[in-house]
């Protein structure tokens, strides 16, 4: 039996998005906490310290960043 999840009786419990850096995920989460009247967790990206070096050199750094957050999950 398919539901779609905008025709439940009760809102998710949590919605995730991911995706690379500059995508517009924070835009798409203001969007969807106003939707859904939810709140908004977001990674401490302060606390990533390949994220400096990733906007200069974005090549060579964007694995480190990436892998950084994934472990801090």
């Amino acid at each position: 039996m398919d539901t779609h999840i905008l025709e439940t009786s009760q809102p998710p419990k949590f919605i995730v998005v991911e995706g690379p850096i500059g995508v517009g995920k924070s835009s798409l989460a203001q969007k969807l906490a106003k939707s859904f009247t939810c709140d908004i967790v977001k990674e401490k990206a302060d606390e990533n310290p390949f994220l400096e070096h990733f906007y200069t050199h974005t090549n060579q750094s964007a694995l480190p960043v990436q892998l950084h957050f994934l472990t801090e999950r």
